[in-house]
């Protein structure tokens, strides 16, 4: 009752430490999404600097990782360095690029100022390696968006300013460079804007005035106007070198520099551009501390715009000159051919040119009489007005396409760019006839019938999307591939929808990265048919970009591949079980090594479990676990035996093995050594069916499926062992080599651990193969497992999927004669002694456990780790030395050698040979020349006890417990 009830008390606590567990990963993922959503709302805030900005995502970013506490932050960009207070470079540290364009413009930089508690793979955890790039490509998107909305509402602004200015016929030229002051720094969105006028001879500078806020901010007592440029600073330098001057970092040396006045407005960054009016500069326009360095950008913004100025304020003095811009712009509207015009917020047309006369065919009166809308497509009429509620909120329009209704009734089909004055205010467009090429691309289409044909006998479909409209079109073979009907019109979402769940995420990222130019599109998937039908495809693609490398065209083929594809993976299954199956021929050359070294370490189990049940009788909770450890390394030991056999072609005993009864054993003995965390779940068939075959074998198949399992779950988890009788008809036997008719007894080992990687799976049998790290795994576990299972007449069959853990499936013929027994083993009573006795092995674990079983028998005892060490002690104690137990392989100096060398010094010692390896040739040939007897390992107690007895009393042992093999298979 005591150990049920601990049991289910360690149950409870297992249970209960998952369920923490559980809720503290998903407390974790809950974390990491609230900083997603945090930073995503603070990088889309338009009423602060991208630096305060930068500024409140540090904290923000920390607060997503597992501990903030001892995280500190960096953020690079353009040259721009921000970090948490508490940033140091430490060795724990992880960096993801920040990206504008697909260029590399800085850093997001995470790094813990400790070693942190836990460790997974480096010092961070695979989600806060996704968090930190998902917030860098995050960061890199929308700086890049709002630069996007910055350029274009610095255009807007400047058309908005041009406009206004051209507009103001009643202001003088004063109060127009008023106006002008007040735009230039919001253009470049910069903190000053700056005017200064020019003379004739370019020989003096005036300083007409500064922005607001600069003035504002300026504190000289006495402001000069006027200035020579010979002597003016850095203010000059734009009409000296005739050119545009910029200076990002303006406390840089420069030798046109003159220094500040006193009290002037603190200048970090500077641009000033020359305004030239017929060859000779008569302005000089300047914007100054801007958040960000100056760029090309922000001069053809300024650059522009001043000579544009320069322009309306000459027409404005000169009506001449009013006259022939008005003629030139005339001109210009006159002779290109497409479509330009500037519409009003409600719908109206306000300025055409004359191509829309001779596209359309309507005069410009009648186009300008009713909204615009009245003259679209019925089609394309909603589509054309989110178009332009998308442009009266300030966004601009590329590339949009809709058919106008020309005066004959029939239907042009343009293309369109448009960006709005301002929100709310005027749209200016231009618009692009591509009906003939519409039509030459139909009649493509149509040449290309014979080319269909055949791709349609091939079952290869092309496709045509074009991502700017989200317009797709589809080959009639596509409507046959995935199933659906001829008059559905398709759609980029419905062939998603398709798309197997498990390849869409996989297909949408290959989709994605396509259409940035990072790789290519080619790939195999899987769709689900209408019908329900699972089929393959192989889908290729290619895409059209414009000079911004935006997408404009996105175009492929798709081919039904399934039968090729399931050919492939049945030839494929068929390589992969022959492929095991002569792999399997290659463990009989190993088993040999491999028993060795494993009898060695059951030596020190087995002889510390004998000396425990000795020294306990008084106490049956201890005997009792030492009982069962003994039978445990006992059963263990019998496998070694049985690899031994297996090496030598050897069969192995055969008996009617109760499974349910080994799992039990299995999960017992697990119960004292796995990790509390992992909860061990039983579900046993009914009935207690058995099999027929070696139980220590089977045992030892369980044992390796369990602590596999236990490995995957490092944190803890499940490991479930059920049992259940299968029939294997004929269909299930064509899908498994070798497999015959019958019912079998199904064994499974599953766990909720790491799972196994797709590219492992068709090795994980094989010897040697091993994915844990260096120095904890051999890689034969599984290979043993496999050949065990083969042996039997059985297979197995693994399921697995990264991060939901695998099931090995084992197969055994059941055994319909009789129930599963098991035979009870006689304990020997142990015969004490006394003597002295040299024990010599390399194996530091074997002359320990040898020593403490050898004092408790009442002999003494004197170590050596190899043949030398031996010789060397030997020579000098030899008349003192009773016996010898002596190791077979060893460095320096082997069994055999070390045996003649103690022989030349006491030709009658008595001496007995221990060894991992069965009595075989070596074996016996050292025995031959008067080794007196053999024991195997691993030995108990009282084995080691009896042949010592015979030993000494002088009678010549021959070891019955094994068997002698043939000579020609002799182990090295």
């Amino acid at each position: 009752m005591e150990e049920t009830a601990e049991n289910q008390q360690g149950l409870l606590a297992a249970t209960l430490q998952a369920l923490k567990d559980k809720e503290y990963t998903l407390k974790e993922r809950v974390k990491e999404l609230n900083c997603l959503y945090s930073v995503s709302q603070c990088v889309r805030r338009t009423d602060i600097s991208r630096s305060e900005i930068f500024h409140l995502l540090l904290d923000m970013i920390v607060q997503g990782y597992q501990y903030p506490d001892i995280a500190a932050c960096r953020i690079v960009f353009e040259n721009q360095e921000f970090c948490t207070e508490n940033y140091v470079k430490t060795q724990w540290s992880q960096a993801s690029p920040i990206r504008l364009k697909n260029e590399s413009v800085g850093s997001l930089e995470v790094c813990y100022l400790q070693e942190r508690p836990e460790e997974d793979e480096s010092s961070f955890f695979a989600q806060e390696r996704r968090l930190l790039d998902a917030l860098a490509d995050l960061i890199g998107k929308s700086t890049e968006r709002r630069q996007a909305e910055e350029e274009l509402t610095a255009a807007n602004i400047k058309l908005q300013a041009l406009w206004t200015i051209s507009s103001l016929t009643d202001l003088d030229t004063f109060q127009i460079y008023d106006y002008i002051i007040e735009s230039i720094a919001p253009m470049t969105n910069s903190k000053f804007g700056f005017f200064r006028l020019i003379n004739e001879d370019e020989s003096i500078m005036t300083i007409y005035r500064w922005s607001g806020k600069a003035m504002e901010n300026c504190a000289i007592d006495e402001k000069p106007l006027d200035y020579p440029i010979e002597s003016a600073g850095i203010w000059g330098e734009a009409v000296r070198q005739r050119n545009t001057f910029i200076m990002n970092d303006y406390s840089a040396p420069h030798p046109g520099k003159k220094g500040l006045p006193s009290g002037h407005v603190p200048l970090t960054r500077l641009l000033v551009v020359p305004g030239f009016l017929h060859g000779r500069i008569t302005a000089v326009a300047a914007v100054a501390n801007k958040e960000t360095d100056y760029n090309e950008n922000d001069v053809n913004q300024l650059s522009s715009f001043i000579q544009n100025v320069n322009l309306i304020i000459n027409t404005k003095l000169s009506q001449e000159a009013l006259e022939k811009a008005q003629a030139q712009l005339n001109r210009f509207f006159d002779v290109v051919p497409d479509l330009i015009c500037i519409a009003s917020a409600d719908g109206y047309f306000k300025t055409l040119n004359p191509a829309w006369e001779k596209i359309l065919g309507f005069t410009q009166a009648e186009l300008m009489a009713e909204p615009f809308v009245n003259f679209i497509h019925p089609d394309d009429v909603e589509p054309t007005q989110r178009e332009v509620e998308r442009q009266i909120g300030e966004q601009t329009t590329i590339y949009f396409i809709n058919r106008y209704r020309c005066k004959d009734g029939s239907y042009k089909s343009l293309e369109w760019v448009s960006a709005p004055a301002g929100k709310g205010r005027d749209l200016f467009a231009v618009a692009r006839d591509i009906t003939d090429r519409l039509r030459v691309d139909r009649e493509l289409l149509i040449n290309q019938e014979r080319l269909l044909r055949a791709q349609s006998i091939a079952h290869i479909g092309n496709w045509e999307w074009f991502p700017p409209t989200n317009q797709l079109f589809w080959q009639e073979e596509n409507y046959r591939i995935f199933g659906l009907p001829l008059d559905e019109p398709p759609s980029v979402e419905k062939f998603i929808n398709t798309i197997h769940p498990e390849d869409r995420e996989f297909a949408q990222d290959r989709i994605a990265k396509a259409l940035r130019g990072e790789e290519p599109y080619d790939i195999d998937l899987r769709i689900i048919r209408t019908d329900g039908q699972e089929r393959f495809i192989h889908a290729t693609g290619e895409v059209d970009f414009d000079q911004e490398k935006n997408p404009l065209r996105f175009f492929g083929t798709v081919q039904d591949i399934t039968e090729r594809k399931r050919s492939e993976q049945e030839m494929q299954r068929l390589q992969t079980q022959l492929g095991h199956s002569q792999k399997m021929e290659a463990i009989g050359t190993l088993a040999g090594g491999i028993a060795h070294d494993f009898n060695n370490l059951l030596t020190g189990i087995l002889g510390q479990a004998s000396l425990l049940k000795i020294q306990s009788h008084s106490d049956p909770a201890v005997y009792s676990a030492a009982d069962l450890i003994e039978r445990t390394a006992e059963r263990a030991a019998e496998l070694t035996q049985q690899l031994l056999g297996f090496a030598r072609r050897g069969k192995y005993q055969v008996q009617p093995v109760n499974i349910n009864k080994t799992i039990a054993d299995v999960v017992r003995l697990l119960g004292r050594t796995i990790d509390k965390r992992i909860s061990i779940i039983q579900l046993p068939a009914p009935g207690d069916p058995a099999v027929k075959g070696d139980p220590g074998q089977m045992q030892q198949v369980l044992m390796n499926l369990a602590l596999n399992a236990r490995d995957a779950m490092p944190n803890g988890g499940e490991l479930v062992f059920q049992t259940a009788i299968e029939q294997a008809d004929q269909e299930f036997c064509l899908t498994h080599t070798g497999v015959k008719p019958g019912r079998y007894l199904e064994i499974a080992v599953s766990d909720s651990g790491q799972g196994i990687a797709p590219e492992n799976l068709t090795r994980i049998f094989e010897p040697f193969f091993t994915t844990k790290e260096q120095g904890k795994g051999t890689g034969m576990g599984l290979a043993m497992v496999y050949g065990i299972v083969q042996n039997h007449g059985g297979f197995i069959d693994l399921e697995s999927e990264l991060g939901r853990g695998s099931t090995f499936r084992i197969y055994l013929p059941l055994d319909e004669t009789q129930d599963a027994e098991r035979t009870a083993r006689v304990d020997e009573t142990a015969q004490n002694g006394s003597g002295r006795i040299l024990l010599v092995d390399d194996e530091n674990i074997i002359r320990t456990v040898g020593t403490d079983i050898l004092n408790s028998l009442g002999y003494s005892v004197t170590g050596a780790a190899d043949g030398a060490e031996a010789v060397k002690i030997y020579s000098k104690e030899w008349q003192n030395i009773d016996l010898v137990i002596l190791d077979m392989i060893m460095p320096n100096l082997n069994g055999r050698d070390c045996f003649r060398e103690l022989k030349k010094i006491n030709p009658n010692i008595k001496a007995i040979l221990s060894s991992g390896y069965g009595l075989e040739s070596r074996s016996q040939e050292i025995l031959d020349e008067g080794v007196m007897g053999f024991i195997q390992k691993p030995y108990r107690v009282d084995q080691l006890s009896k042949i010592i007895t015979e030993v000494l009393q002088s009678k010549k042992f021959q070891n019955s417990l094994m068997p002698t093999f043939p000579k020609q298979v002799c182990i090295s």
